[in-house]
C-alpha cells in the first residue's frame, strides 16, 4: 500500500508539474487565398488530397507535451522565466513520474504516455524535414489520447506546411482557446487564414491574446494585427546575433509569404536560418525555418541549413 501511495502521489505531482510547465513553455511559439499564392504551387511538402473521412475521428487538437518533449530546452520556456535548469528539473520530474506509472502498471505504458512518446517522434521527423510523416505521428498521438487536442501546436505547424490551412487554423484556434496568452498561435492562425481568405479578412478575424514577455514578439503581434509596415519588425532589433533577430526574420518572412511576396519571404527566411540562433540554438522554430526553406525549394540557398531529406 505504501508503494502504491508513493507511486500515485508521484504521478499526481508529475502530471501537475507537466501540465503547468507546458502552459508556461507554450506561451511563446508560431496565410490569403490558396490559388492566389504562387508559393503554394512550389510546396514540396504538400500531401495528396485524401478523403476527409480519414481524419474525421481526429477532430481533437494540441498536445500537453510542448517543448519539454524535445531533447533541447526551447526558447519558449526561457522567454517566460523558466531557466534551463528549471526546465531540466521539470523534464526529470515528468520522466520519473512516468517511470513510476509504468512500473505501477506492470511495465505497460498508458495511452497518455504512449502519446507523449509518439509526439516526440513526430517532432523529430518534422525537424528532419519529413513533414507528412510528422503529421502522421501527431495524429497517432491524438488517437492515443484525444485530450491532447487543444495542446498540439506542433501538429498545426505540420498542417501549414502540408497546405491544410483550414485544419491548421482550427488547431491554433483550439490552442488559443485553452491558452489565451499564446502570441505565436495567434500569429499562425492569421498565417493559415490569410491563405484561405486573404490577409485582410484574416486580420479582421485576428485573435486577441495577452501580452507576450518578449518585446520582439509584441512588435510582431502588433504588425500582424494592425497591418503596420512589416519593416518595423526588423527595425526594432538591435543585434543580428541573438534570438530576437531570428524571430524577427522568421516572422517577417512568413508575413511576406502571406502577401505573396516570394522574394522578400525567401530573403528573410534564409536570414533566419543563417543567423547564429537559427543555426545553433536547437529551438524547434529554428528547425521550422529550415523546413520552410526545404518545402519552398530554397535548401540550396541556406548554406547547409537543412539537407534534402525527402
Amino acid at each position: 500500500m505504501a508503494l502504491i501511495a508513493s507511486v500515485s502521489g508521484s504521478i499526481g505531482v508529475g502530471i501537475t508539474i507537466y501540465r503547468n510547465a507546458n502552459e508556461v513553455s507554450r506561451s511563446n511559439l508560431r496565410s490569403g487565398r490558396t490559388n492566389d499564392v504562387a508559393i503554394k504551387s512550389e510546396n514540396r511538402c504538400s500531401m495528396p488530397v485524401v478523403d476527409a473521412s480519414i481524419f474525421a475521428k481526429r477532430n481533437w487538437s494540441r498536445s500537453r507535451q510542448s517543448s519539454i518533449l524535445s531533447s533541447k530546452v526551447s526558447r519558449r520556456a526561457v522567454a517566460v522565466g523558466v531557466s534551463a535548469g528549471t526546465a531540466a528539473l521539470i523534464a526529470g520530474a515528468v520522466a520519473a513520474a512516468g517511470a513510476l506509472a509504468v512500473a505501477a502498471m506492470g511495465g505497460r505504458e498508458s495511452p497518455s504516455q504512449q502519446a507523449i512518446l509518439v509526439t516526440r517522434k513526430g517532432m523529430r521527423l518534422f525537424e528532419q524535414g519529413k513533414v507528412k510523416e510528422s503529421l502522421e505521428k501527431f495524429d497517432e498521438a491524438l488517437e492515443l489520447d484525444p485530450r491532447q487536442r487543444p495542446y498540439l501546436w506542433q501538429r498545426g505547424l505540420s498542417l501549414y506546411y502540408l497546405d491544410r490551412f483550414e485544419d491548421g487554423a482550427a488547431q491554433f484556434r483550439d490552442d488559443v482557446a485553452v491558452n489565451p496568452n499564446d502570441t505565436e498561435e495567434a500569429l499562425w492562425t492569421f498565417l493559415c487564414e490569410a491563405r484561405i481568405y486573404g490577409p485582410e479578412e484574416a486580420r479582421r478575424r485576428f485573435l486577441k491574446v495577452g501580452t507576450d514577455s518578449r518585446p520582439i514578439m509584441r512588435k510582431v503581434y502588433e504588425v500582424y494585427r494592425d497591418g503596420s509596415p512589416v519593416e518595423e519588425i526588423l527595425q526594432s532589433v538591435n543585434s543580428t546575433s541573438g534570438a530576437d533577430f531570428f524571430y524577427a526574420s522568421l516572422y517577417t518572412g512568413l508575413y511576406h509569404e502571406a502577401y505573396n511576396n516570394a522574394d522578400a519571404a525567401r530573403e528573410a527566411l534564409i536570414a533566419a536560418v543563417r543567423s547564429p540562433y537559427g543555426s545553433r540554438s536547437g529551438d524547434y522554430m529554428a528547425s521550422l525555418a529550415r523546413v520552410h526553406c526545404l518545402c519552398r525549394d530554397w535548401a540550396s540557398s541556406t548554406a547547409g541549413g537543412i539537407s534534402d531529406t525527402k
